[in-house]
């Protein structure tokens, strides 16, 4: 086996030293730094859910490597866990990202965990696949300006312990090299790696009455006021991971009955009544947070593809309510800095565009069951303050202390001894 610490040569860690007294900033200290010891000794299918696919340890351990490494950016300013940091739940805690060269996005940097290798990422949902998606904001203009997945490719082949990290991982001989797929590969089998089903809440899914009593009265408020429309499955974001614990957010006890729209998967295929306008696992969104948008969120062509019903400016991913005691600021512009403006915002802000989500609208059922007529006005969720603070002790419930200490998604790079 090769030697496995390795300098890095793409960039340093600057530490910032502080004088008590006088108040003042030293000049900064430029440590060297290697790839740690340990770097192939985790396991990464020891958290994944049961019939998970099986993830390939060498490979997520060199995605980690690229995961942390700045050499991605075009100036060794960014790498992917510089918007992405494990303490955050891989988002990054400010409003929008902070490109390159301290330009700041446009948009929130979204969590990762629990993500499919298929789906649609990003706000706008403009990628379908995580290969695909992996190397998208390197080669951004404005978050780490590569330019194309080919320099960044020629970049890594000039950083020697790079190079021998992918010999090592790929057993590659002299004549053969470092190429995009497999950087795509290692980089996705990291980020798949990182899963997130180990709160409190998950521990007592399969026993309610484990749960404290306000996390209870959370969860029937969740459940009464239909959040789960949009926030149903176990990731809470109409995505299902497999083989989870929790089972009962689509379809709790009785629940069926007080909502007779909600319909299972293959009842909605074959279904053509009103019902089916309201699919629980379509995971995308208006709700409502203005009336026009500055940035118009998914593109018409791709909301046409995946049947809108009405499709229109606004339209962002749904994403999970798994973590939010870490990712805060929420939404996609990160203009609500606090749990409590969210919940808000649903309970008396939801501004009625014409493009408001059907799920956001009033339903009024007739005789059958299975249909209901939609009324133009929006709902409000009139929730009390005592329903708004069980329901916030519920959110805050479902988030995974260890997704953000677990030292196999922390950075592999340690100071020199």
């Amino acid at each position: 086996m090769k030697k496995l610490i390795l300098p890095i040569f793409s960039g340093v860690l600057f530490i910032m030293v502080y004088s008590s007294c006088q108040k003042e900033m030293a000049k900064p200290q430029q440590v060297r730094m290697v790839v740690s010891r340990d770097l192939f000794s985790y396991d990464y299918n020891s958290t994944r859910l049961t019939d998970s696919r099986i993830i390939d340890n060498k490979k997520a351990s060199l995605g980690r490597v690229l995961f942390y490494d700045k050499g991605v950016s075009v100036n060794n300013a960014k790498a992917c866990a510089s918007c992405h940091v494990q303490a955050f739940a891989f988002s990054d805690g400010n409003q929008v990202s902070m490109g390159f060269m301290q330009t700041p996005g446009t948009r929130n940097a979204m969590p990762l965990f629990n993500l499919p290798e298929d789906g649609f990422y990003f706000w706008d949902m403009r990628a379908r696949n995580l290969k695909d998606m992996i190397l998208d904001p390197a080669v951004h203009k404005t978050e780490m300006g590569m330019g194309s997945p080919e320099e960044i490719v020629k970049k890594f082949r000039g950083i020697g312990y790079i190079q021998d990290l992918f010999n090592h991982v790929y057993e590659l001989e002299k004549d053969q090299d470092i190429t995009e797929d497999r950087i795509r590969e290692c980089l996705a089998e990291f980020v798949l790696s990182i899963q997130s089903h180990r709160s409190h809440f998950d521990g007592a899914a399969q026993n309610i009455s484990q749960l404290p009593l306000e996390v209870q009265a959370g969860r029937s408020v969740f459940i009464t006021a239909q959040c789960n429309n949009c926030h149903g499955e176990d990731n809470f974001n109409n995505q299902a991971m497999q083989n989870s614990s929790v089972v009962f957010v689509n379809h709790p006890p009785n629940f069926r009955d007080k909502d007779p729209y909600r319909k299972t998967p293959s009842e909605e295929k074959d279904s053509s009544n009103n019902a089916a306008s309201i699919f629980f696992g379509q995971d995308f969104a208006n709700i409502g947070l203005d009336y026009s948008y500055s940035d118009p969120g998914m593109s018409m062509d791709l909301l046409h593809f995946l049947n809108a019903k009405n499709p229109g400016q606004g339209f962002f991913k749904i994403p999970s309510l798994r973590n939010l005691a870490y990712t805060a600021p929420y939404m996609h512009d990160g203009r609500f800095a606090t749990l409590d403006e969210v919940l808000n915002h649903y309970n008396r802000e939801i501004k009625d565009n014409s493009v408001l989500d059907e799920r956001l609208r009033i339903h009024v059922f007739g005789t059958d069951p299975n249909s209901f007529d939609v009324l133009p006005q929006h709902r409000k969720l009139n929730l009390s303050e005592e329903d708004i603070k069980n329901l916030k002790s519920f959110l805050l419930y479902l988030s995974d202390e260890q997704l953000v200490r677990d030292p196999k998604w922390s950075s592999p790079f340690v100071p020199v001894p």
